[in-house]
């Protein structure tokens, strides 16, 4: 299965998660919090009861495709039926924009996202979080917002983020 990742600067917040040549998942904002996915070959879109807020990051699991995660402006949400039902995260960026997210392709229960209050870690799909920021800031970084986070695919236990504005 071919995932691709799209984002465009049309539209500051549109994220595309290409699943399958059937199967695409949009999130979309500002102001528009709803995730929507292309059912079939009709070009039927179905609006996805995530309730998150705004969608700013969406990613999959390399070896479940039917397991997907959300950034939003509440937290990480996690679905495990390709995107049909969407439960929140238990633990750690619950109340937090959510600007990206990072599964190991290792070892996909590992996840990182990127927040307005630094980097979180999951260890068991995105079930509990823990902040995961240490180090990460100097005497030159002020603010702790974390737009992306990106996990080395080579070197899985190098993680990159981007800091600040």
């Amino acid at each position: 299965m071919e995932v691709t990742l799209l984002s465009t600067g049309i539209w500051p917040h549109l994220v595309v998660l290409l699943l399958a040549a059937s199967m695409l998942l949009v999130g979309l904002g500002p102001h528009v919090s709803m995730a929507k996915a292309d059912t079939g070959s009709d070009g039927h879109w179905e609006q996805l009861p995530l309730y998150g807020g705004e969608v700013y990051s969406l990613a999959m699991d390399p070896v479940d495709s039917s397991r997907l995660y959300a950034g939003t402006w509440g937290g990480v949400y996690r679905s495990v039926d390709s995107g049909k039902t969407w439960t929140p995260a238990l633990s750690g960026p619950t109340d937090l924009y959510v600007f990206s997210i990072a599964v190991d392709l290792i070892t996909p229960a590992i996840l990182y996202a990127g927040t307005e209050n630094g980097v979180f870690r999951s260890a068991d799909g995105g079930t509990t979080w823990a902040n995961a920021s240490k180090g990460i800031y100097n005497r030159l970084v002020t603010n702790s917002m974390v737009p992306c986070v990106v996990i080395d695919p080579k070197v899985p236990s190098t993680v990159y983020a981007t800091c600040g504005n």
